[in-house]
């Protein structure tokens, strides 16, 4: 029974993002003109999201943080690109797909999750980026760092697993750079003016639900506790 508790945790961090995407919607919404017609919308949590956004505005004065939010993305790539390696090495020596480390499937399933949210916020569009060029662009969740989130933090932890680190402070070093790099990217995400503050809070919202669940499945399945 006790290791059905820890599926409250994706379940309600799902839940809270549903329901922070409904406040979103239904609270302290203004109306947002940006000069022609086809291009006004709205916005929820106007008052703090409009704060936040001058506050932003007034730290960044150039394209930087944009270009550090993109490199912090791409690095997360670096994860992928690693373990796909091994995987297709593994197939090629063996011959077979049998011989592929069972963790690596749910770690290639996430990646997969989280490139459909990702495309999937892309037509379900929420809100819409505070700067607007020549068309409205979705913003809400952020998808940097939701992407981000979920390649550094499940890439690590199967990392970590697969290679057990005997070191304590080497560990924890490992993990303090992982942290620092998901709010690094949420903080110059916001910063580069690209999204309101609510995009990259439902950002790290909808990354928990994803890196929590595949942490319980990973348990479950691949880690084959004992029975309670």
């Amino acid at each position: 029974m006790k290791k059905y508790l820890y599926w409250l945790a994706p379940i309600s961090i799902l839940i809270l993002f549903v329901i922070f995407t409904v406040l979103v919607k239904t609270v302290d919404v203004q109306y947002i003109s940006v000069g022609t017609s086809d291009l006004n919308y709205y916005i929820g949590f106007y008052s703090m999201n409009s704060v936040a956004r001058d506050w932003a505005e007034s730290l960044n004065k150039s394209d930087f943080a944009k270009t550090i939010s993109d490199i912090v993305l791409y690095l997360s790539f670096a994860f992928v690109i690693g373990f796909t390696g091994v995987t297709i090495f593994q197939i090629i020596k063996n011959k077979s797909f049998k011989a592929v480390d069972r963790r690596y499937y749910i770690l290639f399933a996430t990646y997969v999750t989280a490139v459909i949210l990702y495309f999937a916020f892309e037509v379900v569009r929420i809100n819409y980026s505070p700067m607007v060029e020549d068309k409205l662009k979705p913003s809400y969740p952020s998808t940097h760092v939701f992407v981000a989130t979920v390649f550094y933090i499940c890439s690590t932890l199967t990392a970590i697993d697969m290679i057990p680190i005997e070191k304590r402070t080497l560990r924890i070093l490992t993990i303090v750079l992982i942290v620092f790099l998901v709010l690094l990217e949420g903080f110059v995400r916001f910063l580069s003016g690209r999204h309101w503050l609510s995009d990259i809070i439902a950002g790290y919202l909808l990354a928990g639900f994803v890196t929590s669940l595949y942490a319980v499945i990973y348990r479950d399945f691949f880690k084959h506790p004992k029975k309670d």
